[in-house]
């Protein structure tokens, strides 16, 4: 499960990407979903929910990050070994470039995606309902997988206090 998991953390705007448009197909063509059964508002509508909700977390992940990255700037570096706080251990450790690169991406995945939908809701009207709905499903795994991705880095930070603690417990 690791290794999955790992793989995915790799390129996790690849994995999404390729998940979106499998699901798009199989609803597409497999499935023989209709497109008949949406109108134009509808499909809008669900465009500027998503619109909304990539920038809002955008937003709210860049806040994260620059907390975090202006935390670093005042924590000094220190070997793991004689970090005192769970916030030094993170600072001092590998953790936490992978956690800067992994809210970098998420960024800027979230602001690509608004772009795409963006694109999209403009000019709804030039294409088939179908494409509509493909690009909606895959800005769908674009969103949930940067959510995955944010919760993944928030358990991490809390797993490695808690780990700290644990630490500390033991040799009192």
């Amino acid at each position: 499960m690791k290794s999955i998991s790992n793989l995915y953390l790799r390129w996790p705007i690849f994995w999404d990407i390729i998940m979106g448009i499998i699901t798009a197909v199989i609803i597409n063509k497999c499935l023989g979903f209709s497109t008949d059964k949406f109108k134009l508002a509808d499909l809008q509508d669900t465009q500027k929910s998503f619109i909304d909700t990539s920038i809002s977390l955008a937003g709210f992940i860049l806040a994260v990050l620059t907390i975090i990255v202006t935390f670093k700037a005042n924590v000094g570096y220190k070997k793991i070994e004689h970090t005192e706080t769970s916030i030094e251990l993170l600072f001092n450790s590998d953790v936490y470039f992978t956690i800067v690169n992994l809210l970098k991406w998420t960024i800027l995945e979230l602001v690509i995606n608004a772009c795409l939908l963006y694109y999209f809701r403009i000019f709804n009207s030039y294409f088939l309902a179908e494409i509509n709905l493909s690009v909606l499903i895959l800005t769908f795994y674009l969103i949930f997988g940067a959510i995955f991705r944010s919760l993944y880095v928030m358990f991490i930070v809390v797993n490695l206090g808690a780990k700290k603690m644990d630490e500390e417990h033991e040799f009192k």
